[in-house]
């Protein structure tokens, strides 16, 4: 639509929507501001994250609800407005697709043009709104504004240095920024040069005005005199500053031509020879040829996840991962995609082992996609092509003028000390370049140097520090790195050794929070070339690789400063995780609000752990919890949180209260991960320490834990005890939400001890807690085990009303994952009331809504009607490899219900297609004498083997669960066996 449509959204100043022949203002209400909030994301949104940022104190179904009566509202205002076609709502997402000023914001800084990305903005981001009565909204808003602010701000002066003309937005950019002295004294500069003093008097007038509320009077007459010494400097005609690309031109057409033939490119070279800024330009060089190119670049540090890279890839594929997708589904997803990835910052001894495997898994499993990577060394993977990378050309062009090297040097030292004659530097400017062995950090830090140094001295500078035995610069690097430091002021080593604590890229709201700066302080670092800034929006800032680590030994030195920065970062990542709602004082986090800042809390969690941050510990725990069990990575999960362990001391009282939710949080990963013994002996700890600390709700979670772990292994009586108890706490405290939780938890165990009554009218109670309380998730749930258990009792008619109704409310209420649930539910009474066609079309329906992502019990459920059905149809073929599915899915998940069920069908084929009822009699009584099996299935095996007209040898009596173990195994071979030998129909 976007191509085409006469309408188009105005972002930039007050908001509102352009169409033939006039303009709507967008009124003050909810449903306005979603719409804006859609429009100033861009492209798709997970609802999600929309609903936590209109609605974060909400239980997750209001959030929802909310959300869905929104839409509505905003639909019905865009459909008045002839754009009703604008709105996409999908299951997990929404976008807004309405051209706008800010995409074509968007589109010109991506690609670099400055000229045309600063014409865009008629002044701050929605000017005039505040989202005052959205909290979370308007926090977004701010920090929206500021990083468009400074996107703008970079755009402006960029385009000064191409020599583009730019007064007219330059004029709007401090009409709206008075205070910011940088454009007041480039517009001051320029009014001045063009003949126009009165005017440029009123611009350092306006700055003094506006910045007297935010500089002391000594701060603000400093800053007046930069500004005059600036525009003195600024307004003579001088010649225009290259490009941005200076240098790297051949270096671009040579790794555009490897890439033309080969699937895999790594560029490989020393560090600060530029491998970063050559995947950054090539991009945006790419992306300016081609507008509709897909392509995503993913940022790596020593705190990369594989989970994080493998849902930013999808995303930035164009395939939205959901809330709850794991890795494993990300990466089958990655294998269905096409597009060009770039993975930058690799370097293979630094990071987690386990991108090893996903590395690979792009290598040979993804053949729709093309991998260019920066590395420090060859990453070893099948197909890698290795582009090597030397630094900046130190021949001079044909014509005598400088080498490449040089002249980014040149470059450099006038934009640092624009009042020195360097263009008469030539020479020494060769001398430098060659010193630094063309590595543009190295010569971005002699530039640097220029601030104190004349040419010559630079050179000797230089030449004071060796280099490495082998002629390499790392040695030296260092050296030069010291020295700039050593010029530093105090204030500015304290900022740069704070920012050295950020894993990878940040903004410069969490920047000025960390290193308790102002933004000068962090952006005069910037300009001597230690703070890299990145393009986009909102604008990154980062440190390179060198600098990081020597800033952050300078740290590891200053033991105070060092505990002090570690605070202020842990503060800061707290604000980036965002919004959290709270039960009992527990905190509880949604994935979706872990995703955007994963690597820092990753590397927050051991820094919290060494300086005893008790607050930072908790949050941070719920976080990782609820990432890595969103992500499907139990075992990864628990292994962070067990650190812990040996930073917590559990007999003092104040450490025990922390450590006690942790360990709750480490059991249900070890729950999740179907390691139930594991998660037992963890989930009695948890809940001892917080009956010892007075955690009720704590304590609650971990018999929730220690219960299901003892349910799975089918001990019934230990698990009802266990419920019993943690039902009644939940009454005391008056937890509604732990009334219903423990109560349907008993209803699953009666019902699996074969109580069938009272195990529904456990449930129907169960149903009328959670209706009142809104909690439709779990009305959804309650529903589903109703209407099975309503038709295994054979009462057909309210087992369907049931589930229909638990159908509606998944559409009610946005329920996405409980509507597999749903579909099964139906397929399977389909088949029991005979109707074989609804049966399959149900099961049709279910698979176009969730496929491979569905989680495995609805999977499991779903093959086994497969295999039913195919049975009924005596197609042995089609039966078995639906057997064999079910069972593979029963043992990845250790499953022992369905892996059980799965068996019985399994018997069913041996019997009635393969010809050999002994050995189905001997599955069936080895199932029914397991101890592993729930009551349901047990009445039904007891009436299979009972209408049997004979029996199993009596020497053939299972003892053990071997047998079952072994039936497994000669299921799954004989169904691949089968497979491999079927042959295609015509």
């Amino acid at each position: 639509m976007k191509a085409a449509s006469p309408h188009r959204l105005v972002l930039f100043g007050p908001p509102g929507l352009v169409v033939p022949g006039g303009r709507h203002e967008f009124p003050e209400t909810a449903p306005a501001y979603l719409g804006l909030y859609l429009a100033a994301r861009g492209g798709w949104v997970a609802r999600e994250s929309v609903a936590a940022f209109l609605w974060p104190d909400a239980a997750t179904e209001r959030a929802q609800h909310n959300l869905r009566v929104a839409l509505n509202r905003l639909g019905a205002l865009l459909q008045q407005w002839g754009v009703h076609d604008a709105l996409q709502a999908e299951r997990r997402r929404l976008r807004l697709d309405i051209p706008s000023d800010l995409d074509d914001f968007r589109q010109h800084l991506a690609a670099g043009d400055w000229a045309a990305a600063s014409e865009r903005p008629a002044g701050p981001l929605l000017d005039g709104l505040q989202f005052s009565s959205y909290p979370a909204l308007a926090e977004w808003l701010e920090i929206e504004r500021e990083a468009l602010r400074r996107a703008w701000r970079k755009c402006l002066l960029e385009a000064a240095r191409q020599g583009a003309a730019i007064d007219g937005p330059l004029g709007r950019f401090v009409a709206a920024y008075p205070a910011d002295a940088d454009a007041a004294s480039l517009l001051a500069a320029r009014l001045s040069a063009a003949g126009r003093p009165e005017q440029a008097q009123d611009v350092i007038g306006a700055f003094r005005r506006a910045a007297a509320d935010e500089l002391s009077p000594d701060e603000l007459e400093a800053s007046l005199r930069r500004i005059e010494d600036t525009t003195a400097a600024l307004a003579a005609p001088g010649p225009q500053a290259e490009a941005a690309l200076l240098g790297v031109h051949d270096a671009l057409a040579r790794l555009a031509h490897t890439l033309a033939r080969q699937r895999w490119v790594t560029v490989v070279g020393l560090p600060g020879a530029g491998k970063s800024s050559l995947l950054r330009a090539w991009l945006a060089q790419a992306r300016h040829a081609d507008p509709a190119l897909r392509a995503v670049r993913a940022e790596l540090n020593s705190s990369s996840t594989v989970p994080a890279l493998a849902e930013a890839l999808a995303a930035g594929l164009g395939s939205a991962p959901g809330p709850r997708d794991d890795t494993a589904q990300l990466l089958q997803r990655l294998a269905t995609l096409q597009g060009l990835v770039l993975l930058d910052g690799l370097d293979p001894g630094e990071q987690d082992p386990a991108l090893s495997p996903l590395l690979r898994h792009l290598a040979t499993g993804c053949p729709g996609l093309r991998v260019l990577c920066a590395s420090r060394a060859p990453l070893g993977v099948p197909g890698e092509h290795l582009h090597r990378l030397q630094g900046l050309s130190l021949v001079r062009a044909a014509d005598g003028g400088a080498s490449d090297a040089a002249r980014l040097f040149l470059r450099e030292a006038q934009r640092i000390r624009p009042s020195h004659a360097w263009a008469q530097r030539a020479d020494d400017a060769e001398t430098i370049a060659r010193l630094c062995g063309g590595l543009p950090l190295a010569l971005k830090l002699a530039a640097s140097w220029s601030r104190w140094l004349a040419p010559p001295a630079v050179a000797a500078e230089l030449q004071r520090h060796p280099r490495d035995a082998a002629g390499g610069l790392g040695g030296a690097l260092h050296g030069w790195l010291a020295a700039t430091w050593q010029r530093l002021p105090a204030a500015q080593q304290q900022v740069l050794g704070a920012l050295s604590l950020f894993p990878g890229s940040f903004d410069m709201r969490s920047a000025v929070a960390v290193a308790a700066c102002a933004a000068a302080e962090v952006e005069a670092l910037v300009a001597q070339c230690l703070v890299e800034l990145e393009d986009g929006v909102p604008e990154r800032l980062r440190l390179h690789a060198l600098v990081r680590g020597f800033a952050a030994g300078r740290l590891a030195a200053a033991p105070a400063q060092r505990r002090e920065a570690i605070a202020r970062y842990l503060d800061a990542v707290d604000g980036l995780l965002g919004p959290r709602r709270s039960e009992g004082g527990l905190i509880l986090f949604e994935a979706v609000a872990v995703v955007s800042c994963i690597d820092d809390v990753v590397h927050a969690w051991p820094l919290a752990l060494e300086t005893g941050a008790r607050a930072s510990m908790q949050a941070l725990a719920a976080a990782l919890l609820a990432w890595h069990d969103a992500k499907g990575e139990h075992r990864a999960g628990e292994r962070q949180l067990a650190r812990a362990l040996e930073a917590l001391d559990a007999t003092l009282p104040a450490e025990a209260a922390v450590l006690a939710p942790i360990q709750a949080a480490r059991a249900t990963l070890l729950y999740r991960a179907s390691d139930y013994d594991a998660a037992e002996a963890v989930a009695l700890q948890a809940q001892q320490l917080a009956s010892a600390t007075g955690q009720r709700h704590v304590a609650r979670r971990a018999a929730n834990v220690l219960g299901l772990s003892r349910w799975m292994a089918l001990r019934l009586d230990d698990a009802r005890a266990v419920f019993e108890q943690a039902l009644q706490s939940a009454i005391d405290d008056g937890d509604a939400r732990g009334e219903a939780t423990f109560s349907g938890n008993l209803s699953l165990v009666e019902n699996a001890l074969g109580h069938y009554e009272a195990a529904q009218a456990r449930l129907r109670h169960v149903l009328a807690l959670n209706r009142a309380a809104e909690n439709w998730s779990s009305v959804c749930n309650g529903l589903n085990n109703l209407a099975n258990w309503l038709r295994r009792d054979g009462r057909f008619g309210e087992s369907e009303a049931a589930a229909l109704e638990c159908l509606r409310l998944t559409h009610e209420h946005g329920l996405d994952s409980q509507r597999p649930f749903a579909l099964i539910g139906l397929a399977l009474l389909h088949h029991a009331t005979g109707r074989t066609a609804s049966a399959e079309q149900t099961l049709d329906l279910l698979e176009a809504h969730a496929g491979g992502d569905a989680e495995a019990p609805v999977r499991a459920g779903a093959a086994q009607l497969r295999a039913r059905i195919a049975l009924d149809r005596r197609d042995g073929a089609q039966a078995l490899q639906h057997v064999a599915g079910a069972l593979r899915i029963g043992i990845a998940s250790d499953d022992a219900a369905n892996r059980a069920e799965a068996l019985v069908l399994y018997g069913h084929w041996l019997a009635d297609h393969a010809g050999r009822s002994d050995e189905a009699l001997r599955l069936w009584q080895a199932l029914e004498a397991s101890a592993a099996l729930q009551a349901e299935l047990r009445d039904q095996l007891r009436a299979l083997l009972a209408g049997q007209r004979h029996t199993a040898p009596a020497d053939a009596t299972p003892t053990s669960d071997s047998l079952l173990a072994l039936a497994a195994e000669q299921a799954l071979a004989e169904a691949q066996r089968l497979a491999a030998t079927a042959t295609p129909s015509a």
